[in-house]
């Protein structure tokens, strides 16, 4: 059925900062290996705060109606830029695993079957991603002055990543990492729960939440 009249808004995302943390500065931090490749691509990563500010104002802002607005950040940067900044943020030198883009792809496939190996997978998702070959990038101008918007007020990825150092170093609370922790979980939760339905389509609520709460207590982390 088709819905007219009816204004819209679309936003397209070149790229979110935070999966960076988990992809690359942790890595480097806990001195692990990190995926790479030699690929160019560039992407300009967005802080997921300036993102929710920039669909609030697609949202109020008639200038953004029945539009498609491709959402970037301040600067583009290839993996070994990335790489290159935490290096210099955390103080560390990283454990960088260059392979070929069909290699990461076989090597996933592989990884994704093993919960000990979970985390590898993640990471190998990303650098799959990064080594596309396509430019998430665009020009930001119009779309700030649709959203009505100061440029200046975007976080930069060098921004980001020396608060998120300054933190981890000085052995700092960080609450707003704690709150995406606990998204995080609860998404895992509402997954599993998905995958206990598929698995056991027979069963009731009751049953899918006791044996997810025996999941939980098997694996409280």
């Amino acid at each position: 059925m088709c819905i007219r009249d009816r204004n819209y808004t679309v936003l397209r995302l070149c790229g979110f900062m935070q999966p960076l943390i988990s992809g690359y500065a942790v890595p480097i931090l806990e001195e692990q290996q990190v995926w790479g490749t030699d690929d160019d691509t560039r992407t300009a990563y967005l802080d997921t705060q300036d993102v929710a500010k920039m669909t609030l104002a697609a949202c109020r802002r008639d200038e953004a109606a029945n539009q498609v607005m491709t959402l970037a950040g301040p600067k583009a940067y290839s993996v070994r830029e990335v790489i290159a900044l935490c290096e210099r943020l955390g103080g560390a030198e990283a454990n960088v695993s260059k392979v070929p883009v069909l290699l990461l792809k076989l090597t996933r496939g592989l990884t994704r079957f093993f919960q000990w190996t979970a985390p590898a997978a993640d990471r190998l998702a990303f650098a799959e991603v990064l080594a596309s070959g396509v430019k998430f990038d665009a020009p930001m101008d119009d779309t700030y002055a649709k959203l009505g918007m100061d440029p200046s007020e975007t976080t930069s990825l060098e921004e980001y990543m020396e608060e998120y150092f300054g933190k981890i170093l000085k052995n700092e609370c960080d609450e707003e990492f704690r709150f995406i922790q606990m998204h995080v979980k609860d998404t895992l939760q509402n997954l599993l729960r998905v995958l206990l339905r598929d698995k056991f389509p027979f069963k009731n609520e009751a049953d899918i939440g006791k044996l997810l709460d025996h999941i939980q207590a098997v694996n409280p982390t």
